[in-house]
Formats: structure tokens, sequence, C-alpha cells
């Protein structure tokens, strides 16, 4: 209730002051329009458009080196970023041209007047640049828009041809050393692939001697078989040897033999019949100890003979074993010197051909005609006919709406202090009638008593 109340007294109450506030609202209005139509001069702006291309040149070699950075640093010196040119264009060296070229009043267009008066935009995602001049005269903001862009472009051309030059005299020293330290290292490997031992000899005599080694470790090991083999056939032959019998003792009749019988009888004087009853015991070496000895002394020979083999053939293995270190360590040598210096060489040649390329690239650049630029004017300025200020509906819009607010908050302020005073006034009458009745009150009850 109270909500309805209070809403329904702020619309009486903005009633109340309802001429106030259009009489306040109306002469905004009138205000705004007479400045917009009258008093205010008209401006104009002057666009001319210019293309930048940005070429991506591929400067980073593919191994990446030190000095492919070091090349990409001197060679994008001469390339600037949208930024750049947005910057440049603002430039006092040729705003103060362009203020000599057109002969501007210097009182009214100095260097800051004119930085005033121009903007440049980057619209997004193009290659593009808006120079825009802004003056109360529009053929005079046509002239100023193209002969910015025209000094601009001319200034852009001599600063990249200028620093391209300069590039290209860096770059052609650079290329000149290099040259020098390329051949001082191929001097250095030629001198090294001079020297009596060099990789190829030494490692072909490392797969030589390799090669022997293998061959006296197969040998070795052919060796120990036979060595063994010899060593279990002596161990058989003299266990057979020990058991087999020197001699051999045979015993026979005289019988079996007639000439011996014929010897016996004479020696005894007996008669056969007498020398038949005789027998003869006789001793003879034995053969098969014989053949078992001679083959104990072979076998034994032969053990001998493969352990010398053994022994030389080992000591033949450890020498080749430390021939072919001491070769290992001077390829090793060898090697790392030879890696070195190839390394060296391919490094000084990528740098060589980078550097070479790149002054190439810069030379051929820097003898470009001016006509042949990376900066163009694609759009003249045309002269303005309608202004871009004042913008007089605007102007009255906004003028009726900020007249509108500022006479509903008066309305608001004296209303609150028309209602403020009316309820002061109330309480002081209030305050002069309380004593007379209070007075009143007393001579009734004096009366009752």
């Amino acid at each position: 209730m109270e909500e309805e109340i209070s809403l329904r007294a702020l619309i009486e109450g903005l009633l109340k002051w309802k001429w106030l506030i259009a009489i306040i609202t109306i002469v905004a209005v009138l205000i705004s329009g007479g400045l917009s139509f009258f008093v205010l001069a008209p401006t104009y702006e002057a666009t001319t458009t210019l293309w930048v291309n940005l070429p991506e040149l591929n400067i980073i070699d593919e191994a990446g080196t030190p000095l492919s950075a070091i090349v990409e640093s001197m060679v994008q010196n001469w390339r600037m970023s949208m930024e750049s040119y947005q910057i440049i264009i603002m430039n006092s060296v040729i705003l103060t041209k362009v203020i000599d070229r057109l002969q501007l009043d210097p009182e009214k267009f100095d260097v800051a007047a004119l930085q005033g008066a121009i903007t440049v935009v980057n619209p997004r995602d193009t290659n593009l640049l808006q120079i825009n001049v802004t003056t109360d005269d529009p053929k005079l903001a046509q002239k100023i828009a193209n002969a910015l862009a025209e000094e601009f472009v001319l200034h852009i051309r001599k600063e990249n041809q200028m620093l391209l030059r300069s590039s290209a005299e860096v770059l052609m020293t650079q290329v000149v050393n290099e040259e020098q330290r390329l051949n001082t290292a191929l001097e250095s490997y030629e001198q090294f692939l001079s020297q009596p031992k060099g990789v190829t000899e030494i490692q072909q005599e490392i797969d030589v001697k390799t090669g022997i080694l293998t061959d006296f470790k197969a040998r070795l090991v052919t060796k120990r078989i036979e060595l063994e083999s010899n060593l279990k056939g002596l161990e058989v032959t003299q266990a057979q040897l020990e058991i087999t019998p020197q001699k051999l003792v045979t015993s026979k009749s005289l019988v079996n033999d007639p000439f011996l019988q014929d010897v016996v009888g004479q020696r005894l004087n007996a008669r056969p019949e007498e020398t038949a009853l005789l027998s003869m015991k006789s001793e003879e070496i034995n053969s098969i100890y014989l053949d078992l000895e001679q083959k104990v002394n072979d076998f034994s020979l032969k053990v001998n003979q493969l352990n010398a083999e053994e022994i030389v053939i080992r000591q033949s293995i450890e020498t080749i074993q430390i021939e072919l270190e001491s070769l290992q360590v001077v390829l090793a040598q060898k090697e790392a010197e030879q890696n070195k210096l190839l390394t060296d060489i391919d490094q000084l040649s990528g740098n060589y051909n980078l550097l070479s390329s790149k002054y190439e690239e810069a030379r051929i650049a820097a003898s470009l005609e001016p006509g042949d630029t990376r900066i163009s004017i694609v759009a003249p300025a045309q002269e303005p006919i309608n202004p871009i200020a004042p913008r007089k509906m605007l102007n009255l819009a906004i003028a009726g709406v900020l007249g509108l607010m500022l006479s509903v908050f008066l309305a608001f302020f004296l209303e609150y202090w028309r209602t403020s005073a009316t309820i002061r006034t109330g309480l002081d009458t209030d305050k002069q009638d309380k004593p007379a009745n209070t007075a009143m009150q007393a001579r009734q009850e004096a009366s009752a008593d």
C-alpha cells in the first residue's frame, strides 16, 4: 500500500511540473539545433587506401644454426610490420614534407595540428592501410590525404633501398670472411689426409689383424681339442702298458726241435729217447708291450708339441690384441680429428651458401626500380561531399534526452523541496497550539473539583 501511494505521489509530482519539463527539453533541443545548423562548422574526411605486401621469406636454414638467426635479423631490418608503417606515417619528417609540398598555413597546420587531423587504420586481417584526414575544407582534406600517402611511399622506398644496400654490404663482408674460413678448413683437411697413416689405412690394418686374431683363436680351439684327444689317448695307452708284461716266457719240448735235440744229445751223450723227455724255457720281448710303449712315446711327444704350439698361439693372440688396442686408440683419435674437420667444413660451407644466397637476395632487392615496391596506393582520396560532423539529428536526439533527464531531475528536486517546506510548516503550527490546549484542560479540571 505504501509503495502504491509513493508511486502515485511520484507521478503526481511529475505532472505538477510537466510544463517545466517540456520547456527545458524544448530549449535543449533548440540550443543543440542552433549550434549544429548555424554555429558548428562542418567537418569533412578524405581517405587514401594503401596496399602493403609483406613477403614471407624462408631465411632459417634446416640446421637452424646460430648464423641463420643473425642473417635473419640483417635481412629483416628492412621488413616492417603493419604497426610499424602506421607509426611511420605519423612521422614528423613526412608531415613536414606534406606541409611544405602543399604550402599549408603554418599557423593553422603545424606538425602537431596535422597529426591531430590524421588517423591511420589497418582493417582487421588485411594488408591495407587507410589514411584518414579530417578538416573543415573537403578539397584540402583530399590534397593532404593524397600528398601524405605519396610522401610516405617515397619515404619507405628510399629507406628500404638504403637499408638493403647496407645489408648487402654487411652480407658481402660476411661472405668473404666465411670463404676464407672455409678455405682454411679445407687446407687443414688436406693436410690431415696427407699424413702417413690415415683413417682408411688404419681401419684396413685393424681388419687384417682382426682376421688374423680370429684365425689364431680358431687354431687355439683346434689345438685344445687335439691336445685333449692326445691326453686321453696317452692316458688309455699308459693304462694298457701298465697291465701288459714286458717279456714273454715260453716252454718247449726238444722233440719239437730235432736240431736242438741232436745238439743236446751230443753234448749229453744221451740217446734220442732220453732227450725226448727234456724241455726248454725261453724269454722273449713282448711285441705288444713295445707297441704300447711306442704309442706312449708318440702321445707324449705329440702332447708336448701341442702344448708348445698352444703357448705360441696364446702369445701371438696377446701380441695381436695389444696391437689392435693400440691401433683402435689411434683410429679413434684420427676419426675424432677427421669428424671435427668435416663438421667444420660442413658448417662453414652451409654458412657460406646461406650468406651468399641472402647477399644475392639483398643485392637484387636493392637494385630494383623505385616502382617495384611493396607499398602502393590502391585508392587515392576523393573529395568528400557529405560532412562527417556535426551529426545534426544525432545531436538533436542527444540534446532531447539530456534535457528530459535534467528537467525530470529538477522537477523531483522542486517537488521534494515544496513537500519538505509544507511538512515543516505543519509541525510549527502544532507546537504553537499544544500549550493553549494544555491550559484549557487545567481550568476544566479545577472547575470540576
